[in-house]
């Protein structure tokens, strides 16, 4: 059966106000609707805006509470869209 899981790559801009950006990973058990898609990115900067010293994690654990709240979809943090890194 093909794994049909969506993974969203969500980046804080500027997190310590140099322009630095920190990454989180989410995985949802199917891609989003566009609808969704936009739900998600508001509730995004909503948390950004609410939470001024939590870090990236932090915040999408936040935004992800409120989009399932709005309209049903779960996702959850994941550690990265690969089964492995090699280094060489």
């Amino acid at each position: 059966m093909e794994n049909t899981r969506a993974i969203y790559r969500c980046t804080e801009e500027n997190v310590d106000g140099c322009r630095s950006s920190a990454t989180e990973y989410v995985s949802f058990p199917r891609r989003l609707t566009e609808q969704e898609f936009e739900m998600f990115q508001e509730c995004l900067c909503d948390a950004k805006r609410d939470c001024e010293n939590d870090d990236t994690g932090d915040m999408v654990l936040l935004a992800l509470s409120a989009l399932f709240e709005a309209c049903g979809v779960e996702g959850e943090l994941t550690a990265a869209p690969y089964v492995a890194e090699l280094c060489f």
